[in-house]
């Protein structure tokens, strides 16, 4: 008995289902465009893309704090944090650790995870915490142990949590 690899041939596409695939992408687009309030990328001028390039990268460093994921409020500024940095660069790369360790988890949430995370003697549990987000610790809150972080988060997140889940905003 010899070793045949079976190989599956992959039926070829009929062209009225390619015109159907073409004419969805297409509506696609332009439903897209047309939302955009445009006919299409080429038609944007030069200060509107600008505009959405800066909006885009001021965002990088913008964190809500309440994710607008999950209901918090988009426009209002007590939800927003703007991570500390020498410049937007470093904030952005701040705020992406961030969400690599706690996607969009609220600040309570956070708390728990940071507190399981944490030895009897206050430290870091490495093995727990793994070498990605380690690294992703070290970016954020530097040499700042487990128990300073949750009094920052408790200080600073946690009362626009607790307000929006109030609906004060």
């Amino acid at each position: 008995m010899g070793n045949k690899k079976s190989s599956k041939k992959s039926k070829p596409i009929s062209p009225s289902v390619r015109r159907k695939r073409k004419e969805r992408r297409k509506e696609k687009r332009e439903r897209k465009a047309s939302v955009e309030g445009t006919t299409g990328v080429d038609s944007i001028d030069k200060k509107t893309q600008g505009f959405e390039r800066a909006r885009r990268s001021t965002h990088g460093s913008c964190h809500h704090i309440f994710p607008t994921s999950r209901g918090g409020p988009k426009e209002e500024k007590k939800n927003k944090y703007i991570w500390p940095g020498i410049n937007l660069k470093e904030s952005e790369k701040r705020h992406r650790a961030w969400h690599q360790m706690f996607f969009n988890l609220l600040p309570s949430e956070v708390i728990i995870i940071i507190s399981s995370w944490t030895t009897k003697e206050g430290g870091l549990d490495r093995l727990l915490v793994g070498r990605k987000n380690l690294e992703a610790w070290k970016t954020v809150f530097g040499a700042k142990n487990p128990c300073e972080v949750i009094i920052l988060i408790r200080e600073t997140f946690v009362p626009v949590e607790i307000d929006v889940l109030r609906n004060n905003f």
